[in-house]
Formats: C-alpha cells, sequence, structure tokens
C-alpha cells in the first residue's frame, strides 16, 4: 500500500480511538469543558447507557457564532495558547482534541448562547463532517451538548461495548469523581428518563457531609476522619475510612489535584503505607483527598485522557500524604474514630457488602471543638509569587474547606447510642510483605526504608529481578499469567534459530510461550503477561540465539536469562518509579517472594556511625 496522508475523517477516528473508548469517557470530556466554562449547574441525560442519547446542558459561559464551527474542529481550543500555559494548565481540558473525536463516531447537536448574544445558534455533525449552515436556536446563556449513535460508523468498536447497564455504570462514577471534585456544583443525572442523581452544590464548607454522603455513602460520612496538611507549597485535605471500615474492594478512593479527579500511584501507595501493618492483603483503605499545589509542580499532560499526572517533586509528595494520613488515624481505635472529626450526613448509599466489617462505635458523645482562627494559607502566598499567576479561585472550596473543621452544633448534643457487640467477622490471613515508609533514592538504585525495626537499603534491580523471576517462574500454586496476542506476531528467524525453537517449545509453553513453526518464519501466538509491552520480535530473535548455544537448558537458566533483558543494573531509579515497584510488590506479590529478603534488602546499622560521634 502507497504512503498516503490520511483523510481528515479517518484521523479524527484513529484519535476517538484513543479518547472515546466508552459512552464515559464521552461524558467526562463534556463534563470537564462544562466545568472550565465556569457552569455552576449541569444536567445530564442518558439514554441506553449512553449509546443512544448523551445530553449534557450546562449554565456556563457559552461558545460565541463565529467560533461554534471552530469548536468541532481538531487541534482547537481556548484553554491554552502557549507552551508556557501547558507547563501550568489550570483548567481540566486542554488538548482540543475531544470534540472532534466525539462528533468523528457520532451525530453531534451544539447549542449555544453567550451573555452578548441576543440568540443562541445550533450546529450539526455528523461522523466528523460538520454543517456549514449555522441556524438560530432557542437557549439560556449556556452550551448543550447533544452525543446520539454513539459508534454508528464504526461496529466494531461498538461490539466491545457492555450492556447498557454496565455502560451506565461507568456514566456514574464518572458522574460521582466531578461531584466530589467539584462542590459548588449541582449535577443532575437521568437514565430513559428517569432521574438517578442529584449532587446538591455544597455551598457552606461547614457541611460538606451531606454531598460526601451522597457520593461515597453514609457508612463513610459517618465514620470518616479528617485528613488535613498545609505547607508551603502543597496543601492536602479529605478524609480517610479508619481501618476498620476497610474494603475488599480498592472503588472508594478518590483523589482530586487542583480540582482533577486522577488515579496516582504515588497517592495511593501514600496512603496504603500510612496504614502499614492495620490493614491485610485483601483489604484496601477508603479515602477522598484534594490535593493543591502549583500547577507548574505537576505534570497533567501524560496520558491521552488526562486520568494521570506526574508530580516533579514526587518524594516530597508522597513523605507529605503518608504523614497527613498517619495524623489523621493517631488515636482512631479499631470501632471508631475520634469523633471530633467524624461527620454524619443522610446519603442514598452505603459501603455495600464491605459494610460488614465497620463496627459500630460503642458510644457517642457530644464534643463542641472550637474552630481554628482563619489563617492566610502559605499555599495563597505563593500563588502570587508564581511566573504568570494561575487560577487559584477555582480552588477556594478547598481553602475554604481546609479552614473549617466540620462539628455538630453547639446547641444540641447527641444521644448516646446503646452498646452493641462488634460484628464477628473473620479477618483473611496478614500481608504478604510491607515495606515500610519509603524515604528516598540513594545513588538512583537503592530504596531508604523506614521500618518498625530500623532503617533499611533495598536494591530495586535485585527486588525488580526477584519480583519478574516469581512472575515468570510456573512454580505450584502460582500459574503464569499469559496474553494472547490480538494478532499473532510473524517473526522471520534462522535455521540455527529454527532448531533452538522447536527443540526447546515444550520448554517455552512451559514459560506461558506460545508459537507455531514453519521455518523461516515463527508465529507468536501468546506471551508472558510481563512480556506483553516489550518489544518482542527482537527479544525472540535474542532468545533464540541463547537457546541456540545452550547444550541442555533449564527452565531456570532461561528465566535467569529473560530478566537480566527485562531491568538492567545500570537503570537510574527515580522516585516514582521506586514508589510503583513497592506497591506492585506490596499488593501481588506471593509470600514466597519475602523467603530470602536479605538477598535484596539490608538492615542500615545506625549504631556504628553514632558511636563514631564524641561527646565532651
Amino acid at each position: 500500500m502507497p504512503i498516503r496522508v490520511l483523510s481528515p475523517q479517518l484521523a479524527n477516528q484513529i484519535s476517538a480511538g484513543e479518547v472515546v473508548e466508552r459512552p464515559a469517557a464521552v461524558v467526562k470530556e463534556l463534563l470537564e469543558n462544562s466545568i472550565d466554562a465556569g457552569a455552576t449547574q449541569i444536567t445530564l441525560d442518558i439514554e441506553a447507557g449512553g449509546v443512544g442519547l448523551i445530553r449534557v446542558r450546562d449554565n456556563g459561559s457559552g461558545i460565541a457564532q463565529a467560533e461554534l464551527p471552530l469548536a468541532l474542529a481538531r487541534h482547537a481550543t481556548s484553554k491554552i495558547s502557549s507552551f508556557e500555559e501547558l507547563q501550568a494548565v489550570t483548567s481540566l481540558g486542554f488538548r482540543g482534541e475531544a470534540l472532534a473525536s466525539i462528533s468523528a463516531v457520532s451525530r453531534v447537536m451544539l447549542v449555544s448562547r453567550t451573555a452578548e448574544q441576543a440568540q443562541a445558534w445550533q450546529l450539526y455533525c455528523e461522523g466528523g463532517e460538520a454543517s456549514n449552515l449555522l441556524k438560530p436556536a432557542s437557549h439560556a446563556v449556556g452550551t448543550t451538548f447533544e452525543v446520539s449513535d454513539l459508534f454508528y460508523n464504526t461496529p466494531a468498536r461498538r461490539k466491545f461495548l457492555r450492556s447498557a447497564k454496565s455502560e451506565f455504570c461507568h456514566i456514574d462514577d464518572v458522574v460521582r469523581r466531578v461531584a466530589l471534585s467539584q462542590w459548588p456544583l449541582e449535577l443532575i443525572l437521568t437514565h430513559n428518563g428517569k432521574r438517578i442523581r442529584h449532587y446538591r452544590p455544597a455551598l457552606d464548607p461547614l457541611q460538606p457531609q451531606p454531598r460526601l454522603a451522597a457520593a461515597c455513602g453514609t457508612a463513610f460520612a459517618e465514620h470518616a476522619v479528617i485528613c488535613q496538611q498545609q505547607e508551603a507549597l502543597l496543601t492536602i485535605h479529605g478524609w480517610v475510612a479508619p481501618p476498620s471500615a476497610a474494603r475488599l474492594q480498592n472503588d472508594l478512593q478518590y483523589c482530586a489535584i487542583n480540582g482533577r479527579v486522577v488515579r496516582d500511584r504515588v497517592v495511593s501507595h501514600a496512603v496504603r503505607q500510612a496504614y502499614h501493618d492495620r490493614l491485610t492483603a485483601q483489604q484496601h483503605p477508603a479515602f477522598v483527598l484534594f490535593l493543591t499545589l502549583d500547577p507548574q509542580q505537576v505534570d497533567v499532560n501524560v496520558h491521552p485522557t488526562k486520568q494521570e499526572v506526574r508530580f516533579q517533586q514526587a518524594r516530597s509528595v508522597h513523605g507529605s500524604i503518608y504523614q497527613a494520613v498517619v495524623a489523621a488515624l493517631q488515636g482512631v481505635t479499631g470501632e471508631s474514630g475520634p469523633r471530633e472529626q467524624r461527620g454524619r450526613a443522610p446519603s442514598e448509599h452505603s459501603l455495600s457488602a464491605q459494610a460488614a466489617t465497620i463496627r459500630p462505635p460503642a458510644q457517642e458523645q457530644a464534643i463542641h471543638p472550637t474552630p481554628p482562627p482563619a489563617r492566610r494559607s502559605p499555599l495563597s502566598a505563593s500563588v502570587a509569587m508564581t511566573p504568570g499567576g494561575w487560577q487559584a479561585a477555582k480552588l477556594a472550596p478547598y481553602q475554604a474547606l481546609l479552614q473549617s473543621a466540620p462539628s455538630p452544633p453547639d446547641q444540641l448534643a447527641a444521644p448516646p447510642r446503646p452498646v452493641e457487640p462488634p460484628l464477628a467477622v473473620e479477618l483473611p490471613p496478614l500481608a504478604a510483605c510491607s515495606f515500610g515508609r519509603f524515604l528516598t533514592v540513594w545513588q538512583q538504585r537503592y530504596a531508604v526504608l523506614e521500618q518498625a525495626q530500623g532503617l533499611s537499603l533495598l536494591s530495586l534491580p535485585l527486588l525488580q529481578r526477584t519480583w519478574q523471576r516469581q512472575q515468570l517462574l510456573p512454580t505450584v500454586p502460582t500459574v503464569i499469567r499469559q496474553q494472547r496476542l490480538l494478532v499473532p506476531l510473524r517473526v522471520e528467524i534462522s535455521a540455527e534459530q529454527a532448531a533452538a525453537a522447536q527443540r526447546y517449545q515444550d520448554l517455552l509453553a512451559q514459560l506461558a510461550l506460545v508459537l507455531e513453526l514453519a521455518e523461516p518464519v515463527v508465529t507468536l501466538l501468546a506471551v508472558p503477561a510481563l512480556l506483553y509491552s516489550q518489544d518482542l520480535p527482537p527479544l525472540c530473535l535474542q532468545l533464540f540465539d541463547y537457546l541456540a548455544r545452550l547444550p541442555d537448558a533449564e527452565i531456570t537458566g532461561v528465566v535467569a536469562w529473560l530478566v537480566q533483558q527485562l531491568t538492567p543494573l545500570e537503570i537510574s531509579w527515580q522516585p516514582s518509579q521506586a514508589i510503583q515497584l513497592l506497591a506492585e510488590v506490596e499488593r501481588d506479590a506471593p509470600r514466597s517472594l519475602v523467603a530470602d529478603t536479605l538477598a535484596w534488602q539490608q538492615p542500615i546499622d545506625l549504631a556504628v556511625v553514632a558511636a563514631r560521634f564524641v561527646v565532651e
């Protein structure tokens, strides 16, 4: 096939494959646009799980008549205009590709009106081809974006969608995340004409519990304790559940960074380490955290769907979150948290099956804490010094929440509840391993850890190699995770390589590497999940060369060779990479991994160094 420039329609559909993977992704992009437009009320209408219809109506600033066609154009945005603004993004959207990608795989109706216009204007687009005719319409100040027949022109993509109920559950979760990150915003969600959610605005920072309970459930709002910490360039505020309210799934872990809800490994690992030995391997902490920091200290342009970020000072952020959660959990007993830090609110949700692990408080008392005096946040002072400035006004609700401590009214005293015995729950066995608190990376190869018995030095390359060997060795009861290739990979090999592949085909099958031989071509059908993201053709050729040199290969030797190719010892480790590895091992490693801990972790004897000091 000759090289040619792709048509705009095809290019948009390729982009849609990255951004618009399901109806929930469309909802996320449209809600972010409405929030960036300054909307205080958004109504979201869904039909058939989002495949039939997605209609988002807001009362934001609207789009001018002359800019309506540009709104659906690729790489057209009003959020940024220079590279400097990209480095300090304060808006939720900024790529300028979402609306073009959505319109490429659906039928779109865009109606908008600004405060300066006497009437609204309407634009229709189908399959990425927008009509050049703008029609007058009736609409209040704001925008309505209507998406119908999603993936009508890409039936292959539509086949990958789940049932309407499952797709709506994903949409419901997106709306919940937005509701948690944007407290003054009123959100109404309907499905097939029936109102499902109504998140009322939390305008009073002294009473955030109704909104928290509506999003996370009554049990979480009642048992969670306040977590807050304020530093020069970082403010942390939110709620964490006590260990007794741990869940069997990580489905109640929300983190908003500068108003953007993300899934970040640094945050989740810091919270997990703060609980340390209070949770078992099968339990997960529940938390809702808001992080406010200088936008120049966090890179949001690292993921196509903007669901991940990268901190410039990952170790500092990790340590601050760890300290904040540890401080919040201090004094929390196995039954309940401190009464002055717990809120209560009615809600329509609960902690579902995990509510069984929550033990009711033995007794409640009315406590009237005195709110701390209002003070200027150090973060507010640092905002003015930021080059170019950034929109700190959008983060005002979090600052207001930080400066206030929720408490029951002074005039009312909560009546004591009768003492109830704790629920008898059989807890799973203890975690396989726990590294303790991560401090820093030394010489770009070693992690310094703080544990109950003291400090220790951990070799990151050796730990990764040990962990990778555990994933590749087919030991009982461990089963190698196999990943079948959607498109079989054909690799041309030499006669010597073909002979080696034929000779050791059974051994490779034990490693979950399935292949078909038809010299001079070998076809890969499946590989170990650990190798799926690697550059497979050169790796396979090197593996066959290695096997050809061996008179009698053993599986342990082959695994050791593979691990050496995957993890060079000279690699430079960053704090975020170390935290990610430790979190993965703590979560998934079997107990057999810690059988020979001294091979990759050694204690640091500070007494020898301390003895060198001379006290006069």
